[in-house]
């Protein structure tokens, strides 16, 4: 039997998978990364056989990541941080993680969320590439289902 992954929630907040969804300022829903206290540092290791390429491409995948989930500068600077310590644990040149880390420190959260396609208008180009579905946060706390398809800018008194 597959295990299903249940959300840990309480009345201003929702973690799910890796992305922990909360009430931040001005009534806004904000996001963060989420890692549960029993998380051990899994990246593939630098020295690994795998391709060379393969191996770069870890930390430029996991920092824009980042990006995508962190919907303030603030948050994705702290976790950056703890992003770069574990791969400097995991045999990671200062280097490539700089490297990766500026790629997405000069990526905005708009870029990476959103991609365009070939051939589309400028109204047709976006593509959310994160849509997360939870509950929404009511007076009493969790109250019923919603999707979240765009963070920015959703007010809790809209909902």
């Amino acid at each position: 039997m597959r295990h299903r992954e249940e959300p840990e929630f309480s009345s201003d907040r929702i973690a799910f998978l890796d992305v922990l969804v909360f009430k931040g300022k001005d009534n806004c829903l904000q996001t963060d990364l989420y890692r549960k206290t029993t998380a051990v540092n899994s990246f593939l290791h630098a020295s690994s056989s795998h391709p060379p390429a393969m191996i770069r491409a870890i930390p430029i995948g996991q920092f824009l990541r980042l990006r995508r989930i962190c919907s303030t500068d603030e948050d994705f600077e702290k976790q950056a941080m703890d992003l770069k310590l574990r791969f400097v644990e995991r045999g990671y040149s200062r280097r490539s993680i700089k490297k990766a880390y500026n790629r997405a420190k000069n990526t905005t959260r708009h870029q990476a969320l959103y991609s365009s396609k070939p051939g589309l208008t400028s109204n047709q180009s976006l593509t959310i590439r994160f849509v997360l579905d939870v509950s929404h946060f009511g007076r009493r706390g969790l109250v019923g289902p919603f999707r979240l398809d765009f963070f920015a800018g959703l007010h809790f008194d809209h909902i």
